[in-house]
């Protein structure tokens, strides 16, 4: 079968898709996730009929692709997350080894790609290996992971011919994001009338791993403003 790597581009406004540029490698299989800075994240897949580890970027300005760096496992079936902190965890996939007359174990490992560097770390691996799972991203950063195929059966020996996967499990970032993060907050106003403008002074450390939280302390701050 012979794989593309030509894209579209939709367009919202008039319901039209449009041609724009080739990806540098096909990704069969693969993931892609919109990154914080606009840019898109295409990861792993299928290549000459195994896992791929090859990473790039579409960037929608110029209509481009350009490689960024591998990640450190080949994987497909993997889910991308794009985190809190604006890292994509990559976790699981299809890319385990062989067990000897019990089939294929899929990969447990996860790792992190930072779009600041454009490169891939090691992070914790799930409990259990799975391709075909899910991940969701939840309200205070972690990420719940459920469900998936555990391995393929193929010549699985004495284990089950079935190799779904009831279990879930969790990824918390090590740097999870504090709620309280804005240390001292001062407004030019006691009252904050919707639609109307205002400013604020804040003090505290501030990164760039922590700039969700800043919003929604602010936006929380607005919500209840401090009284005269």
């Amino acid at each position: 079968m012979k794989m593309n790597s030509f894209t579209r581009a939709y367009d919202p406004s008039n319901g039209t898709f449009a041609a724009t540029g080739d990806m540098t490698q096909y990704h069969l299989l693969g993931t892609a996730t919109l990154l914080m800075n606009g840019k898109v994240l295409m990861a792993g897949g299928e290549a000459d009929g195994g896992a791929a580890s090859f990473a790039e970027l579409y960037d929608p300005g110029t209509g481009t692709f350009a490689p960024t760096g591998n990640m450190i496992t080949a994987r497909n079936y993997h889910t991308a997350t794009l985190l809190q902190d604006g890292t994509v965890l990559m976790a699981g996939g299809h890319n385990g080894g062989p067990v000897p007359g019990a089939g294929f174990d899929n990969t447990s490992s996860a790792e992190l790609y930072d779009p600041e560097t454009g490169t891939f770390q090691s992070t914790g691996s799930m409990a259990t290996g799975r391709d075909n799972h899910a991940a969701t991203l939840l309200s205070n950063g972690e990420v719940l992971i459920v469900g998936g195929y555990e391995y393929y059966p193929f010549g699985a020996g004495p284990r089950p011919q079935d190799g779904r996967l009831p279990s879930a499990e969790l990824y918390v970032p090590s740097l999870l994001i504090p709620d309280q993060i804005v240390t001292d907050l001062e407004f030019n106003r006691t009252i904050v009338v919707a639609g109307s403008s205002f400013s604020a002074n804040f003090s505290g450390s501030i990164s760039r791993r922590r700039h969700f939280s800043m919003f929604a302390s602010l936006v929380r701050a607005v919500a209840n403003p401090p009284s005269s």
